[in-house]
């Protein structure tokens, strides 16, 4: 218990009570587990239901060493806070670690002033009632996503055995589809429409779970990306790796799970390059160029008057004209502004440079993508 904890502190001191807090709490989980293992043991004693424990017992280890893991950490945060004068040692450091506190509070969240249970000083809360129904809409509504994505990506792998029935049937009198290479395209559209399917599953829960979150109105900045990026994470498990375990545990058709898994990283792997390398180079060119323009326009001091009358809505077909788009190109290699009709030549400034960058690097994105690749690779 908490009393037993701090006796330890006081006696033996703050790393020997620490080491005791850890074995207490992963004690206490080993419970959970523990009990776990007792009903896949009784289960196991009808072989047929073996490869389904399999799969279960895997995916429970990952969701139990991530919460156990969790749960330590918040312990361990709330224990630091309590003995930081013995800890920290120094009030400039415990200045410091209040501060880091405060800084971690969502602007966006909406509550009323009252008293943290921690510190005991005024921040703004939420009621433990408003968070759980919160919590609890936003658990209904993933759950609900999570079995109409089941339900397609199931109807799928129904298609997918008619259509092999299909061309496997040599009494089928549409035959049109089995000369080369229609029956090429013709096999290969059930793995075109699975990936496809997939992609956008992935599309729209990631906005949904933005939204959910959003709506749970997490005090803290890391509760709010560690809630999304565990919706994001277990839809990625259900929606891509569920799937292959599916396919190579149930199904056993090792050769479709070698194909998908192959396709998946190429397509994962050309969207991605898109998406961070071209699509980036473009926005950030053709917004250099509305500068570029933008400047030209007070060089000449041109009045707003003047140009509506002498250009109109001649701006849309200058922006995509094969002229502009040449131009565009050669402005992406720069990093200098063209000369203007004057010849001036100007130098973009530290801070137009970063304007132009108006994408903001997240860690969680980036561990959310090598979880992706990685868990495909593997």
């Amino acid at each position: 218990s908490d009393d037993i904890i701090e006796r330890l502190h006081r006696y033996v001191g703050d790393r020997i009570a620490l080491y005791f807090a850890f074995l207490s709490t992963y004690t206490t989980c080993l419970v959970t587990y523990s009990c776990f293992g007792l009903i896949v043991f009784g289960l196991s004693l009808m072989p047929e239901l073996v490869p389904i424990l399999s799969l279960a017992v895997a995916m429970f280890s990952s969701w139990w060493s991530t919460w156990m893991l969790q749960r330590w950490y918040q312990k361990n945060v709330r224990l630091i806070f309590d003995w930081r004068g013995i800890i920290l040692g120094d009030r400039t450091d415990e200045l410091l670690f209040e501060k880091r506190l405060v800084e971690d509070i969502r602007p966006e969240f909406i509550g009323e002033i009252g008293e943290d249970e921690i510190t005991g000083k005024e921040r703004p809360v939420i009621s433990a009632e408003d968070a759980s129904q919160r919590g609890k809409f936003s658990f209904i509504v993933m759950g609900l996503y999570f079995i109409f994505a089941a339900g397609v990506i199931f109807s799928l792998f129904a298609f997918e055995d008619v259509v092999k029935a299909w061309a496997a049937d040599e009494d089928d009198e549409f035959v049109f589809y089995k000369v080369f290479p229609l029956d090429l395209v013709f096999q290969n559209i059930p793995m075109v429409v699975f990936i496809v399917t997939m992609m956008v599953l992935n599309f729209l829960f990631g906005k949904l779970a933005g939204k959910l979150t959003y709506y749970e109105n997490h005090l803290l900045r890391r509760d709010h990306s560690n809630s999304l990026t565990g919706k994001l994470t277990a839809f990625q498990f259900l929606n891509t790796f569920g799937v292959f375990l599916y396919i190579a545990f149930i199904r056993k058709d090792a050769a479709v799970l070698q194909t998908r898994v192959q396709n998946l990283v190429v397509v994962e792997l050309i969207i991605g390059n898109i998406q961070e390398t071209i699509i980036p180079i473009v926005l950030r060119a053709f917004k250099q160029q509305q500068k570029v323009d933008a400047a030209a326009e007070r060089k000449k001091n041109e009045d707003l008057d003047e140009n509506n009358k002498n250009g109109g809505g001649s701006n849309f077909k200058k922006y995509i004209s094969l002229a502009f788009v040449k131009k565009l190109w050669r402005q992406s290699r720069k990093q200098i502004l063209p000369s203007s009709k004057t010849g001036v030549v100007e130098t973009m400034s530290v801070r137009d440079q970063l304007e132009l960058d108006d994408t903001e690097d997240n860690a969680d994105d980036d561990f959310f993508e090598m979880y992706k690749q990685l868990g495909l690779v593997a």
